[in-house]
Parts: structure tokens; sequence; C-alpha cells
């Protein structure tokens, strides 16, 4: 009774259990089981990390020394996804030796979980492969930027090729890697096209276009970005910051288009297509109100780009604005524009202001003004004065003959008489350093000769 009750399905497994190498060890077979795969995964491990080793160790030695198809960027992604594949190569490795060690190639799910486990592996390196290889390409263009920048022409439809380029790449690897993902799931990929199909012609063609708008808005992102990224480095009209600025701002206004279009077609895929105008139209509707009440901000934003593009000044410059304000232009932003006067202070001016304002651009002068007031004694003969001032004037350094020096007197002020002087120099930031020395060379000479000098 006993017996038949312990030889009764009751204590049969449910479920598949793998069989445990139970060899002794240095048997032939447990070799071949258990011993050869353990080795082989020591071996790729070894082989792994001296070659994660040997990356890390030269990776300093490739950043310092960038080339034509790679820089700093580059370098740092290719490290990136060498970590990733090498840790993906010992995870599959370590899937099969387990899969040797412990049988489990016996059991009836194994070849299709290990078909899988594969296909996600070539997913992996197909995404990893398409991206470094992108990545190339638009280093290749930003170095044949350089290079035309440096004087070196070459033709310019090689950097819109590489764009080209970069969005079949793109375009090819996705298509690979979705039918890889579907083949996952079912073998037979011919009667999934068609049940697609069917629903597709059933439900509606707002799905396609649903899908259409989806990879259209993703593809004009990058492309933006891809245009920007050769801005900045090819221009510099623009502020690097207010590039980035620009390629975040058409990001949002792309995303919120394909958005407000995927919302309603998704609603329209489900008859529900006033229900999805509505939401549409609440969501312009508070996107437009947000956009008046930042009206001021949006009002600067696009006299900075106005002024980014006419140019009547560069970071840099020295310039007046606001009829008295004269100062060097210290930043060139997409809201303020920061002058720093000449007493060393940082004035924020909105751009919509000076946008309206008449600005003087010394530094794009070929010479820059410098004027000089200063009393004399009434005593003094006019020819000796100008004599004096011709004297200072030739031992200072910067100073230009042409256009000529001028010295008018101006004015009678009881026993002094006001003069006037007028100089001239190519160099608008030592206008102050200049006129010291100018004050300092008349104030030494007029001493020297006995003269009482009366102050500018």
């Amino acid at each position: 009774m006993q017996s038949s009750i312990t030889g009764s399905s009751i204590f049969r497994p449910m479920v598949w259990v793998p069989a445990l190498p139970m060899l002794e060890m240095g048997d032939a077979e447990w070799m071949n089981d258990v011993g050869w795969p353990i080795l082989a995964l020591v071996g790729v491990l070894t082989v792994s990390l001296y070659l994660w080793s040997y990356l890390s160790k030269n990776y300093e030695i490739w950043k310092a020394h960038e080339g034509r198809y790679f820089d700093f960027e580059v370098l740092e992604a290719s490290r990136r996804m060498a970590f990733i594949f090498i840790v993906s190569l010992l995870f599959l490795c370590c899937y099969v030796v387990v899969s040797l060690v412990f049988h489990l190639t016996t059991h009836p799910d194994w070849p299709e979980v290990t078909s899988a486990v594969f296909k996600l592996f070539a997913m992996l390196i197909i995404i990893l492969a398409a991206r470094l290889v992108v990545m190339v390409l638009n280093r290749m263009a930003r170095k044949h930027g350089t290079e035309t920048a440096a004087g070196t022409r070459m033709p310019a439809a090689l950097e819109y090729s590489a764009v080209i380029l970069s969005y079949i790449i793109y375009i090819v690897s996705s298509i690979v890697v979705l039918l890889l993902a579907v083949s996952i799931f079912t073998e037979d990929l011919d009667l999934l096209f068609s049940n697609i199909g069917a629903f597709l012609s059933t439900k509606n063609p707002a799905i396609l276009g649903t899908i259409a708008v989806i990879v259209g808005i993703y593809l004009a992102i990058k492309m933006e970005e891809t245009i920007l990224e050769d801005v900045k480095f090819r221009s510099r009209k623009f502020n690097p910051q207010v590039i980035d600025l620009i390629q975040v701002g058409i990001r949002y206004i792309l995303t919120i288009i394909g958005v407000l279009i995927v919302l309603y077609n998704l609603f329209y895929i489900i008859e529900m297509g006033d229900v999805g105008v509505l939401l549409v139209l609440v969501t312009l509707i508070f996107i437009i109100l947000g956009i008046v009440m930042a009206h001021s901000t949006v009002q600067n934003i696009i006299s900075g780009l106005v002024l980014m593009d006419v140019t009547p000044f560069d970071v840099g410059d020295r310039i007046r604005i606001m009829n008295d304000m004269v100062g060097d232009v210290f930043e060139k932003g997409l809201v303020f524009t920061k002058i720093k006067t000449l007493t060393g202070e940082i004035v924020d001016i909105p751009n919509s202001k000076v946008i309206r304002q008449d600005i003087t651009n010394f530094s794009r002068l070929p010479s820059h003004g410098v004027v000089l007031n200063f009393d004399v004694s009434f005593e003094i003969p006019h020819e000796m004065v100008e004599s004096y001032v011709k004297e200072a004037l030739q031992g200072v350094e910067g100073i230009l003959n042409d256009p000529k020096p001028s010295l008018q007197a101006e004015e009678i002020k009881g026993r002094v008489i006001r003069y006037k002087l007028v100089f001239f120099t190519k160099d608008v930031q030592r206008e102050a350093s200049l006129r010291s020395a100018v004050i300092n060379r008349i104030q030494d000479i007029f001493h020297t000769e006995g003269h009482k000098f009366l102050g500018a």
C-alpha cells in the first residue's frame, strides 16, 4: 500500500528541473559538459578584462590627440559603448555556459529563449554600431567646418551628405531592430503584417498619419540639432548659449505640434474626434495666453535674434548707446545685452530697447577721437601753447598722425584760456591711458618751461 502511494502521480514533479552535472571531476564527459564551457567563460572574461584595461589605459592618450574621425565626444561615447558591449557579451557567454553546464538545452523552450536572447544581443549591437557611425560622420562634418574656416576649401556637399547618410543609417537600423523585435514574438512575419494591414484599413489611415507625424517630428528635431550644432561651430555672430536656447525652443515647438496632432488622431481613431478637437483648442488657448503674458520676454528674444543677424556690434566692441552710455559689449544674450561701462559696472539692457537706440561703434571706426580740455594762463602766447602740445603728443605712443591732432582755443575764462585738444588713436580701448599720458606730458612740459599751468 505504501509503495503504491509512493509511485502515484501525486509525487511526480509538475515542473521541469534542470539536470545537475553529477559526474566525477576529471572525467572526459565532465570536461565536455562542465570543464570546457567554464574554461571558455574564464577565457572570454580574461580577454574582456584585458580589452577594457587596454581601452582605459589609452583613452587619455587618444583624447589628447584628436583626429579626423574622432574627438572627445566620440571617444567618450565609444568608451561607454565598449563597456556596454563587453558586459552584454559576458552575459551572453554566461547564459550559454549555464545552459550547457546545467543541461538547459534539453528544455523544450530553450531554442525559443536562446533565439530571443541572441536577437536582443544583435539589436543592441546594431544600435551601438549605428550610433557610433553617425557620431563619426558628425565629427567629419564638424572637422570639415573647422578646415573651411581655416582656409582649406572642400566640397560643401560633403557635410550635407554626411547628415543625410546619418538619417539613412538611423532609419535602416531602426527598421532592422524593429523586425528583430517583432520576430521575437512571432516567426510568421507575413501573417503579422497582414493582420496589421487589416487593422489599419479597418480603423483608419489616421494611424499611418500618426506614425508619419511621430517619425517626421523626430527627424525634424534631429535635423535642426545637426544644423544648429554646425552653426555653433561655424558662426561667430551667435553666442553658443543662444544657439542652445534656440535649439531647445525649436525642439519644444516641434514636440508640441507633434503632441497636438497625435492627440487629435488618437481620439479620431477611437471615434471621439470632437473631444480631440476640444483638447487641442484648450491646449492652444493656454499656449497663446502664456505667450501673451510673456510679451516683453518674447519681444526681447526677437530683438536679440535681429541684433545677432544685423550685428551692429560684436562682443568686445566699445560702443555709445542710450545717448551718453559708453562701454564695452560684455555679452550678447537672447534677452539682454550686457555692457561694461568705463567705470567697470555691468549694465543689462533689454534687447527690445537696444534695437531702438542709436548706436555708435567706436571699434569699427578707422580712428577714434579723444577730446581733452585744459586751461592755460592768458599770458602764454598761442604759438607757444601749440608747440608745447605738439611736443607732448610726440612723446606718447599710440597717437595717430593722420588724422592730425587739432588744438583750438574755445573761450576766455577770466585770466585763463580754455583750449580743446583732439587727437586720434586706432585702439579705442586705450582711450583712458592715452588721455592720462597726454595730460602728464603737457603738465611736465609746462612746468619745465616755468609756466603756470591751470589743469583741465
